[in-house]
């Protein structure tokens, strides 16, 4: 794997890349992470590189905490995360709290 994980209190912080062929075990890894927090607060400064595969991670996570009621947030995300996010219609990954939604 990629990713390297950091806990501090209830933030995970993710460190490297996501990469296609370990996408699905840093998808799952992060939902038992995020499964035993009592909200969804996620560090993305860190990623060295990001594209569609991490986006694709990230909505995982996002439906997850929409799923369990938890509130989410999504922190430190680069100009090109940003860009990649808003290309493909999901800002509200960056809306603090967005897993509470019932629109999605």
């Amino acid at each position: 794997m990629s990713v390297q994980w950091r806990q501090v209190g209830d933030l995970l912080t993710l460190d490297g890349a996501i990469d296609f062929a370990d996408a699905a075990s840093v998808r799952d890894e992060g939902l038992r992470r995020l499964a035993a927090l009592p909200a969804v607060a996620i560090d993305v400064s860190a990623l060295t590189r990001v594209d569609s595969i991490t986006v694709a991670v990230l909505l995982a996570w996002w439906r997850a905490a929409q799923r369990m009621g938890r509130p989410w947030h999504l922190q430190g995300a680069s100009e090109r995360l940003q860009a990649i996010v808003g290309v493909s219609g999901l800002s509200f990954l960056f809306v603090r709290d967005a897993g509470n939604r019932s629109d999605q």
